[in-house]
């Protein structure tokens, strides 16, 4: 049985599960471990988990996901990859990287708002340019939150996670006010989340698929 994995934001705590799972149980498949920076050092266990596998079809890649045209770049290359054989067809996408900021509003080089950017739409990006490469029964799996609903009040902020009138405010939000750093912060990661999950049912018109929330994680 052979395929290849995609997932981003390998070197985080939940990703890293998850690859000792697909090393470990599926060893014929070809894993690509995505992260921003190879060399970092948050990828050193990354490393040593691959490397303690000796017969392991896995490499690790960078994928910023802070730049569309590093993204569109991946993508584009990966594709040309399976074409040519170099790779077999996708079994999976994990859509697993996120960042977010309780601090103030961060941006990506693309100019927008970075937990959107980073935790959905490079994600969209990614799937929309792989999935001509994907085998027939492969499956894209997006990370939800518990922080996502929008009638639901998480305990840790005041403000819920809930798409805008004005839907630009998404990429490019007002100015936090100040004393909501905190809250507003976890609204945008709510809101990147919140739209993982409109695209999964959006995707679930065509493509059959599973939703998993990482806080249910034991």
């Amino acid at each position: 049985m052979t395929g290849t994995v995609i997932i981003t934001g390998a070197n985080g705590s939940v990703a890293l599960g998850f690859v000792d799972h697909i090393l470990s149980s599926y060893p014929t498949y070809t894993l690509l471990a995505t992260v921003r920076n190879p060399s970092d050092a948050n990828s050193t266990k990354l490393s040593n988990m691959i490397t303690s596998k000796p017969n392991a079809k896995a490499h690790i890649e960078a994928l910023d996901l802070s730049s569309l045209a590093d993204v569109r770049s991946f993508a584009e290359k990966t594709a040309e990859r399976v074409k040519s054989g170099k790779l077999p067809r996708i079994k999976a996408i994990v859509c697993n990287a996120f960042t977010w900021s309780l601090s103030e509003t961060k941006y990506t080089q693309d100019g927008l708002e970075a937990s959107f950017q980073v935790g959905h739409l490079s994600h969209y990006l990614l799937i929309l340019k792989l999935l001509g490469s994907m085998a027939p029964d492969g499956r894209i799996m997006l990370l939800g939150s518990n922080t996502h609903y929008p009638d639901r009040p998480h305990p840790l902020t005041k403000l819920i996670a809930e798409i805008p009138e004005d839907v630009e405010e998404i990429v490019k939000p007002l100015p936090d006010e100040p004393g909501q750093e905190h809250d507003r912060g976890f609204q945008r990661y709510g809101i990147a989340k919140l739209a993982n999950v409109l695209l999964m049912h959006d995707l679930n018109t065509r493509l059959k698929k599973a939703c998993y929330s990482p806080s249910f994680t034991k």
